[in-house]
């Protein structure tokens, strides 16, 4: 099987800036992006106080013959 070959930082940071000029020069735009934006969703508070990470769903039978 091929493996890429490693790039060096510089060499990286000429294959972006090349990326970004074909990029703009085809009428892509750049936004900008506030300081501190994040893509991460705010933690959700339930009514209940419950998180939802503490919560377990246990199987009402859990073998043959047995249940909780």
């Amino acid at each position: 099987m091929a493996s890429k070959k490693m790039l060096t930082p510089e060499e990286r940071q000429k294959k972006l800036e090349e990326d970004i000029r074909l990029f703009m020069k085809r009428g892509g735009k750049i936004k900008k992006i506030p300081t501190g934006a994040s893509g991460e969703n705010p933690w959700q508070t339930r009514p209940t106080s419950v998180r939802p990470c503490s919560q377990a769903k246990v199987a009402p039978h859990i073998a043959p013959g047995f249940t909780v």
